[in-house]
């Protein structure tokens, strides 16, 4: 019987009076077939794993979530006492009579139990009942232990004495064990992201308890779909709503005092080329007064009075099209509220991008007017003020980092950025010096549209910008999972004017199913590499089978065969062949954010022998870690015995507590050769000489661990690498299977949906609490033994907590290199390894770094 049967089939003595034992252990009574043949409560239950000691399925232990009384109690029926069939049911009764019948049965239960004891009543042999268990095999401890690590959605805890497998911590410790009889809140994931509306209002009132989220309008925005009126501007391309834009311009002599705001059905119509009958519906989503006016009484007056906002309008047709990037979406919108063309936004424009971005999906979802949906205006300017003063400080904080941890380079680049802002500044001054009187002032505080985009994509890790991160992750382009738009530099991107026509970009989206995808990429790649080994670029399919192994699609052959002729022709006129040429000729509409997303594309897949092995070396690591965690602690008697030896070698009167290689040589009576290997590989301090703590570690028996290899601090190491080889073995799987297919495989076996859901921000994780995030300052001011703010391998190895070969691995996960780490680094594995967050930190920002960095700079 496994440990789940058992602890399931745990029975009162019969002397016991059922119903009293906890609620999991509660059995479930069958019928008898009268009462005096009941049987006593010893015999009443049994398992599915009685009939098998191998079988350890059952029904899924997730059922206690949905409801907490499981196990039903059936019943026996007070008016029917004949016994039933075989597999025959009980009847169903009304919920007063059970209610009686259960009193009853309880009662004659007990009677019954007593009689059997004296001897007056032997009890019949039980009929066997079956009894859901879990069907998934769990530890008996973790249905004790709410912080087991075996429990299921538990993480094991760092902040006991107790050493605990690092390699079960996962990130659902806030969730309730399988043995709970609490009821879970069912929270529904959104379709593009790991992540739900619940986890996102956490977030944000965790960081931010004052700041008000409208659930509704984002549940809405990002669960929801937009009308089917909005339909015909859904999807345009970018080059499509620049034309809008610059004809909109146009009707105003591109002067925004001129420029109509608010526009009627034909002015609609000659602006997007769309006809009247289909502008109605955006008329009806963008003025819906307007259109209930129009539609009791359609007169031309009527419809001189429909009006739509213009900047709503493009704003929601830019924003939930998914043929423009996430990037140029950004700067078309910041664009609109940017009147002066500088790049920048002060607190009033800022203010005008957000009430645009709210009314305008609301309208486009069907939703304006709706006081349960749509946020009020003062409810707007309340956002705009918070948003804008978070993202200002935020902003400055991270320039003060720069300019007092940043790099040399960084600061060069900080102090170029602050000349620049001033001659933006200057010229602003100049422009409002000559504007006409009475006209108002720009606020002395802007931020630059790289800022805001910086805050809208996460990079500033506020749980704030979340909704508006997951606006544009949902609507965003995905080229083999990826929005090619984070490839487009900043000559790329849109610059629109309110002074004179926008440039127009080139439409290459519009060809849908004809760009390359990953494998392609890489056999091209393969295939001119082999033509330049070979300097021939007339090659046949059946050359590249012989030689590569190969066996090409027929279309793929097609263009691959064409793009070579190409390449063999300007060989021949004496041009050096380029492989970013090739895909030029390979992939004609691809763009250099493509080419840049197809270069992105090789070198993810030269590096998936450099994630192998780091992923090989990790569970290496992780396996000597738990393998040290099993072995006896080094006695104090043997740790004693080990420093007398040391004593004894260490010579007298040189005045060093210190012995070298030949003198322990001597002492050991081994050749001096073999002694310099192991003096080498235990030489932490690299002095040439072996202290006494380096001693007892080369000394300590096969088998064995010393005292300083236990305790929290040794636990919290572990869970970083722990965390980083479960991550790297899930990176090496997902980035394998992006390039699993090949140039013969259709597009979509190679892009499943699963492959375009986005991870779960690390802005919508919980927050680690504060006695945990003091837990782990101190345990790098421990390791931090001179006090430089950075730990060096040195150091870690003489903390004595790893062994010497998973400290050189330690450092390799922190901070990618091997000579250590700085607290920042630190914090930051630590909280990926706990899959949590901290207010105000990320890897190049934290809120504690004053206060962290005063020791190093006094």
């Amino acid at each position: 019987m496994t440990d789940v049967a058992k602890r399931v089939n745990v029975l009162p003595a019969a002397n016991q009076v059922p119903g009293k034992e906890a609620q999991f252990q509660r059995p479930a009574i069958r019928h008898a077939k009268s009462f005096s043949d009941w049987p006593s409560a010893k015999n009443t239950l049994t398992t599915d794993s009685d009939k098998s000691d191998n079988d350890e399925t059952g029904s899924c232990g997730l059922a206690l979530a949905r409801r907490p009384s499981v196990r039903k109690q059936t019943l026996p029926n007070l008016k029917d006492k004949q016994p039933k069939g075989e597999g025959e049911e009980n009847s169903v009764e009304p919920p007063l009579q059970r209610r009686s019948t259960r009193r009853a049965t309880e009662k004659g239960v007990r009677q019954q139990s007593g009689a059997a004891h004296s001897g007056s009543v032997e009890p019949p042999k039980a009929r066997p009942r079956r009894v859901s268990v879990c069907a998934f095999p769990v530890p008996e401890s973790s249905l004790h232990d709410p912080v087991s690590p075996h429990a299921p959605g538990r993480r094991a805890s760092f902040g006991g004495t107790s050493t605990a497998d690092p390699d079960t911590c996962g990130p659902y410790a806030h969730r309730k064990s399988v043995g709970s009889s609490a009821v879970l809140p069912l929270e529904r994931k959104l379709s593009f992201v790991d992540c739900s509306i619940e986890q996102i209002r956490e977030a944000i009132g965790s960081e931010d308890s004052e700041a008000e989220f409208h659930e509704q309008f984002w549940r809405t925005v990002l669960a929801g779909t937009p009308s089917i009126e909005f339909r015909v501007l859904q999807n345009r391309t970018l080059s499509f709503w620049i034309k809008v834009f610059n004809r909109w311009q146009e009707s105003g002599n591109f002067d925004s005092s001129k420029v109509p705001h608010r526009i009627n059905l034909q002015q609609l119509s000659q602006l997007t080329n769309i006809p009247s009958s289909k502008c109605l519906g955006l008329v009806k989503l963008f003025d819906p007064n307007g259109f209930t006016r129009y539609s009791k009484e359609k007169t031309q007056a009527n419809a001189d009075k429909l009006k739509i906002s213009m900047t709503e309008m493009i704003t929601a047709g830019v924003l939930l099209s998914k043929l423009i990037s996430s990037r140029q979406k950004l700067r078309f919108v910041f664009g609109l509220a940017d009147l002066d063309d500088n790049r920048f936004l002060d607190e009033h424009q800022f203010g005008g991008v957000m009430a645009l971005l709210i009314r305008g999906l609301c309208s486009a979802f069907a939703v304006l007017g709706d006081e349960g949906i749509t946020p009020r205006t003062d409810d707007i300017r309340k956002i705009v003020k918070r948003l804008y003063e978070r993202i200002s400080a935020l902003a400055a904080r991270r320039l003060w980092e720069i300019a007092l941890l940043g790099s040399q380079q960084d600061k060069a680049t900080l102090a170029q950025a602050i000349r620049d802002r001033q001659a933006v500044a200057v010229a602003g001054a100049g422009a409002v010096a000559g504007a006409e009187a009475g006209a108002a002032k720009p606020s002395a505080k802007q931020l630059p549209f790289a800022t805001l985009q910086d805050w809208c994509f996460g990079v500033f890790n506020d749980p704030l910008a979340l909704p508006y991160m997951l606006l544009f992750g949902r609507f965003c382009p995905k080229e083999q999972g990826e929005d090619a738009g984070m490839f487009e530099v900043e000559s790329d991107l849109v610059v629109l004017s309110h002074t004179g026509p926008a440039a127009i970009p080139p439409d290459a989206d519009l060809a849908d199913g004809k760009m390359l995808i990953r494998p392609e990429v890489i056999t091209a790649r393969e295939i001119f590499k082999y033509c330049v080994s070979l300097k021939n670029w007339e090659i046949t399919p059946r050359d590249v089978m012989r030689d590569m192994g190969m066996d090409l699609n027929h279309d793929f052959w097609g263009i691959l065969g064409e793009a070579l002729k190409k390449t063999a022709s300007e060989s021949r006129r004496g041009f050096k062949p380029e492989f970013f040429v090739f895909l030029r000729k390979l992939c004609p509409i691809a763009q250099t954010k493509h080419l840049r997303m197809f270069q992105s594309w090789c070198q993810q897949y030269d590096d998936l022998a450099k994630l192998e092995e780091h992923a090989k070396n990790n569970r290496l690591a992780l396996v000597t870690f738990k393998e040290e965690n099993s072995m006896p602690v080094l006695s104090r008697n043997d740790i004693a015995i080990l420093e007398k030896q040391f004593q004894a070698i260490c010579p007298v009167g040189l005045g060093r507590n210190c012995i070298s290689t030949k003198e322990m040589a001597q002492a050991l009576n081994l050749p001096l050769q073999a002694v310099e290997t192991q003096f080498a590989k235990f030489d932490i301090s690299e002095d040439g000489y072996i202290d006494k703590h380096e001693f007892i570690t080369m000394m300590c028996p096969p088998g064995h661990r010393l005292p300083s290899m236990m305790g929290v601090n040794r636990d919290i190491l572990g869970s970083i690498l722990a965390s980083d080889t479960r991550m790297a073995f899930n990176r090496l799987t997902e980035d394998a299977s992006k390039f699993s297919g090949s140039a013969s495989a259709e597009k979509s076996s190679i892009s499943s949906p699963l492959q375009l859901t986005m991870a779960t921000p690390a802005a919508a994780r919980k927050q680690v609490s504060q006695e945990m995030w003091i837990q782990w300052n101190m345990v790098f001011d421990d390791l931090d033994t001179d006090g430089n703010g950075t730990v060096d391998l040195q150091e870690l190895k003489m903390s004595g907590l790893l062994s010497l070969d998973i400290c050189e691995q330690v450092v390799r996960i922190i901070d990618g290199g091997s000579s250590g780490f700085d607290r920042r680094a630190f914090l930051a594995a630590l909280l990926e390894a706990t899959q949590t967050r901290r207010s105000g930190f990320c890897r190049g920002m934290t809120d504690e770094l004053p206060q962290l960095t005063r020791k190093s700079t006094t």
